[in-house]
């Protein structure tokens, strides 16, 4: 099997990285303990982007990835970060 990573650029709307932070470090724990195929889940904070947030994300193959969007606690992560977010830029790729 491939490994498949994500890393994802998200741009938070002014004042709240934090509340996004918070939110988003809640999901990975949970993506961590409850999906087999979450290998990964990290959370980066750039130092010259107060309104950024990097997201570093591994998975076991690409049907873990597809598990993990169609999850139900996916669904309720982007709804509660809907009005956090002004953009976010998605990148899969293969681990080779």
């Amino acid at each position: 099997m491939e490994k498949v990573a994500l890393f994802v650029d998200v741009k938070t709307a002014p004042g709240q990285r934090d509340a996004f932070v918070n939110r988003v470090k809640k999901h990975g724990e949970l993506c961590l303990s409850t999906e087999p195929g979450c290998l990964r889940f990290e959370v980066l904070i750039p130092y010259d982007d107060a309104n950024r947030v990097l997201l570093w994300e591994v998975y076991a193959d690409d049907a873990a990835l597809a598990a993990h969007d169609a999850s139900e606690h996916m669904t309720a992560y982007r709804e509660d970060v809907s009005s956090m977010i002004l953009s976010r830029v998605r990148t899969h790729a293969k681990i080779v």
